[in-house]
């Protein structure tokens, strides 16, 4: 009977641990998924500081780069992300985040780079999204898509904040899975399906401005 109340203890340990890791492990991605569809409804050159900050404070995520603007000096850079830590923890995936770096001048939203990354050994990808004002050739453009040279660069889009709803949906569209996934996501199609739209590729921007 001993054995018995022992076995069923330590089955529903077990049972109880697989459930809390479930969790935590779903939570970093629902978090980072609520976060991202909060922050798409900052806007580009009319979100103050204090918007920002606000969504910030309350993500849940890890920040950091916000003391300036936190302090009231008007300017940062900050970043602020969410991370597959336990899945790394456990050996079961590459680290993998979610994140967001927001540009603020002037006490107002000036640019936002949305990022997803994997980092595994000596190679990085990222792919990301990157909206604000981006004067080319001393043109402005509303959408343009990149592929780097080589593997483990960054990989992403280019777009204006008046790109139209239909493009900004399709742009948006970061795979979340990839923070659950065991094994993680290997590359930056994987992450930002619409990289999979050869149609749209561009060269890197390095390849064609290579002084920047």
């Amino acid at each position: 009977m001993k054995l018995r109340v022992k076995i069923g203890i330590s089955t529903l340990l077990v049972f109880v641990i697989f459930i809390a890791c479930w969790w935590s492990i779903e939570k970093t991605k629902l978090d980072a998924e609520r976060f991202f569809n909060k922050a798409l409804l900052l806007q580009v050159d009319r979100s103050t500081v204090g918007d920002v900050l606000a969504l910030v404070m309350l993500s849940g995520g890890t920040s950091y780069g916000f003391e300036s603007c936190i302090k009231g000096q008007g300017g940062c850079i900050g970043t602020i992300y969410f991370d597959n830590r336990l899945l790394r923890y456990l050996h079961l995936a590459p680290r993998t985040a979610f994140g967001a770096r927001f540009g603020i001048e002037e006490s107002k939203l000036t640019n936002i780079w949305f990022m997803m990354y994997s980092i595994s050994g000596n190679y990085d990808w990222e792919a990301f999204v990157d909206e604000g004002d981006h004067p080319w050739d001393g043109k402005s453009f509303t959408f343009k898509t990149f592929s780097g040279p080589a593997a483990g660069s960054s990989f992403g889009i280019l777009m204006s904040p008046d790109a139209p709803s239909d493009i900004r949906k399709l742009a948006y569209n970061f795979n979340f899975d990839c923070l659950t996934k065991i094994g993680g996501c290997k590359t930056h199609q994987e992450m930002l399906p619409i990289l999979n739209r050869k149609d749209l590729m561009g060269p890197h921007p390095d390849v064609l401005n290579p002084n920047g």
